[in-house]
């Protein structure tokens, strides 16, 4: 058996110093290690935040339904001045 070369265990991997590395063997008839894809994710959040000089105050995430609107931005600044005081 020939063990022609290495490949990192990930790109990660290429930025750390080589003694921290993984390295994986292989023969020089095996197929290629298989990346790994990232995938999006089709949620989509809106987070609204409120802060002063201290530091976060408020924050929560809307409905994924939820249409941003007069009305919604109203409940979300009485729920505010709520956590407020």
């Amino acid at each position: 058996m020939c063990i022609c070369g290495f490949f990192p265990a990930s790109r990660q991997c290429q930025s750390r110093a080589a003694s921290m590395c993984v390295r994986v063997y292989m023969h020089s008839t095996s197929p290629r290690p298989k990346k790994a894809r990232e995938v999006r994710s089709n949620v989509k959040m809106m987070l609204t935040v409120f802060f002063d000089s201290h530091g976060v105050v408020h924050h929560e995430y809307a409905p994924q339904s939820q249409n941003i609107n007069k009305e919604y931005y109203l409940e979300v600044l009485c729920r505010l001045h709520d956590a407020m005081w």
